[in-house]
C-alpha cells in the first residue's frame, strides 16, 4: 500500500478551548468532595472482646475491668504499656496501636468516639460490635479544603482536554463520512501538513506511526482514492489517510529474492546443526 495521511490529536484543538470562569466555578462545585482531603487519627486502643451474646453479667465485668485501667491511666499509668498487658487483640504487642485511619475505615460507633477526641485524649469505655474498647488518639491530621483558586488551574485544564477530545471526536465522525476528492482540502482547513509514505506492508513500520498491521486491516476494506480514519488514541494521534496505491500480493522471482533466501538459511543453520546434536533420552 501507499498512501497520503495526517495525524490529528486533542492537543491541536486545545489552543482554540475557552474556558469560562463560571465553568470552573461550576465544575469546582459539582465536584467538591475531590478537593477535600479528609481528616486523619493516629490512635492506639484496650480492648476486651465480648461476644453478642454475653451475659450482663459478663458485660459488667468487662466494664469493671475497663474502668480500672482508665482510672489507671488518668492518674499517670502508659495506654501503650496498659495495652500490652490487658488488651485481647493483635495490636497488644504494638501497645494497641492502629495506625492511621481516616472516617468510614472503622466500625461507626468506635470511629465516631476516636474522632471526638483531641490529642493525647482517652475516651470513656465504647461499645462496638468487637467488644468494649478504650481508645487514645495521639495525632491528629485535620482535614483540607483545597479552595477554588487555589484548584483554578487544575480545573481548567481539566476542562480543555475534555472539550478538546469532543471536537476531536467530532471532527473524526465528520471526516470518517467524507470521500477522497475532500482530503487535501480537509487538511488545509485543519491546518495540518499532509505526508506521503512508501510503500507497506503489514509487516512494516511507517516511521512515526509505528506498526503498520493494524492499518492494513483497515486498508483491505479501501479501494485506491478512497479516504478513511484509522483511530489509534487522542494522544498519539489519529490517522486521516487517503489510500494512494495497491498492489496484489506478488512472489518475487528468485533472482530478487536470492540474498534474502541467502540470509534466511545462514539464520537456520545453527538451528539444523542444534538439532542433530541432540540425542535421544
Amino acid at each position: 500500500f501507499r498512501m497520503e495521511y495526517f495525524t490529528l490529536s486533542a492537543d491541536h484543538f486545545k489552543n482554540n478551548v475557552k474556558i469560562r470562569e463560571r465553568e470552573v466555578r461550576r465544575y469546582y462545585k459539582k465536584n467538591a468532595n475531590f478537593y477535600v482531603t479528609p481528616p486523619e487519627i493516629k490512635a492506639r486502643h484496650i480492648l476486651f472482646k465480648l461476644p453478642p451474646d454475653a451475659s450482663e453479667e459478663k458485660q459488667r465485668e468487662k466494664r469493671e475491668k475497663l474502668r480500672e485501667l482508665l482510672a489507671k491511666i488518668k492518674a499517670g499509668s502508659s495506654f501503650e504499656e496498659l495495652a500490652k498487658a490487658h488488651s485481647e487483640d493483635g495490636t497488644a504487642a504494638e501497645g494497641g496501636n492502629l495506625g492511621w485511619f481516616k472516617p468510614g475505615e472503622m466500625v461507626p460507633a468506635f470511629e465516631a468516639a476516636a474522632f471526638a477526641l483531641a490529642v493525647g485524649e482517652v475516651s470513656d469505655i465504647v461499645k462496638s460490635p468487637f467488644g468494649l474498647h478504650l481508645i487514645k488518639v495521639d495525632e491528629l491530621k485535620e482535614k483540607i479544603t483545597k479552595s477554588l483558586d487555589d484548584a483554578y488551574e487544575e480545573i481548567t485544564e481539566i476542562l480543555v482536554e475534555s472539550r478538546a477530545k469532543k471536537r476531536l471526536d467530532e471532527e473524526l465522525n465528520r471526516l470518517s463520512g467524507l470521500a477522497g476528492e475532500s482530503f487535501t482540502a480537509e487538511a488545509q482547513k485543519l491546518n495540518r501538513e499532509v505526508l506521503s509514505s512508501k510503500w507497506f506492508d503489514k509487516s512494516d513500520v511507517i516511521p512515526g506511526l509505528g506498526s503498520a498491521s493494524e492499518l492494513v486491516a483497515e486498508l483491505l476494506r479501501r479501494k485506491s482514492g478512497e479516504m478513511g480514519v484509522w483511530k489509534r488514541n487522542p494522544i498519539l494521534g489519529h490517522v486521516i489517510y487517503r489510500l494512494s496505491e495497491t498492489k496484489n500480493p506478488a512472489t518475487r522471482p528468485f533472482e530478487d529474492a536470492k540474498e534474502d533466501v541467502e540470509t534466511a538459511i545462514r539464520l537456520e543453520k545453527p538451528n539444523h546443526w542444534l538439532l542433530k546434536q541432540q540425542k535421544p533420552l
